[in-house]
């Protein structure tokens, strides 16, 4: 039996919601938020040990997906993907920019 509408337990608190998240979009934002961490900290122990694993020689946005993935980086790919749709950078010195390759 349903007593209350799913809209209504994921509205927020003030307007009489329950304030439940929901699940889909947490998770994807947690996992974007994973990968902005690898790009902050490249020396933190979880970043070290996926880019000596799976892209030892780039960073994380360029890396390719391989074989053999573990679900962490099969996952972290899917934060990868959201994080690039609203990444943005600004090219000062302009060494880093692969003209024919980065939109």
């Amino acid at each position: 039996m349903h007593w209350v509408w799913w809209e209504q337990l994921c509205a927020p608190k003030k307007p009489g919601g329950l304030g439940f998240r929901e699940m889909v979009p947490f998770s994807l934002a947690l996992l974007e938020k994973q990968v902005w961490q690898m790009l902050v900290n490249p020396d933190s122990l979880a970043a070290c040990a996926l880019k000596a694993r799976y892209f030892a020689r780039g960073d994380v946005l360029i890396a390719g997906l391989g074989y053999n993935l573990s679900f962490i980086y099969r996952t972290l790919i899917t934060g990868r993907e959201l994080l690039l749709k609203g990444l943005g950078w600004t090219i000062s010195h302009g060494e880093r920019v692969r003209i024919w390759k980065d939109k």
